[in-house]
């Protein structure tokens, strides 16, 4: 990926080059300097020239098992009710209203023949210990993982 070196203007109305705003994340790189947040969704830190360069986001990703909120779910077979998965995401119900997760498309949904079922809210980290507990169990009952299952993550 290629970067131009920007050097930072502001017009008198607050918006950058572009007419872009952008906004600061309150968090700072490792040399102390404010790491902002483009209105496209980019990061980037002004340097002691007055140069803009691109940073990597300072906010943890959805991968990472910390204490970011989310929520353990399973899915279902729609016509036995069969479990096929058992999963965590911090796209669940609890961000996005009742009915309304974004983990996965109705498409995603009606291909896989799945219904997607909230079992419960916490930690990301809470979600994902509790998500490895359910496969093991049902691993154990059944002699096999859940078939959309594939790996205890």
């Amino acid at each position: 990926m290629h970067f131009s070196k920007v050097i930072y203007t502001q017009n008198p109305d607050g918006t950058g080059l572009g007419n872009g705003r952008a906004k600061s994340t309150g968090k700072f790189d490792d040399n102390g300097e404010e790491i902002y947040q483009r209105d496209s969704g980019g990061f980037y830190i002004i340097d002691k020239n007055g140069i803009q360069q691109p940073v990597n986001s300072p906010n943890d990703h959805g991968n990472t098992l910390g204490d970011q909120p989310a929520e353990l779910y399973c899915l279902t077979c729609r016509r036995t009710g069969e479990v096929k998965k058992y999963g965590e995401t911090t796209l669940g119900e609890d961000a996005f209203g009742v009915g309304n997760q974004k983990r996965y498309t109705k498409k995603e949904r009606k291909e896989m023949d799945v219904r997607y079922q909230k079992i419960d809210s916490g930690t990301k980290k809470d979600m994902h210990s509790k998500q490895t507990e359910m496969i093991k169990d049902y691993e154990q009952k059944y002699g096999k993982k859940p078939d959309l299952n594939k790996t205890y993550q």
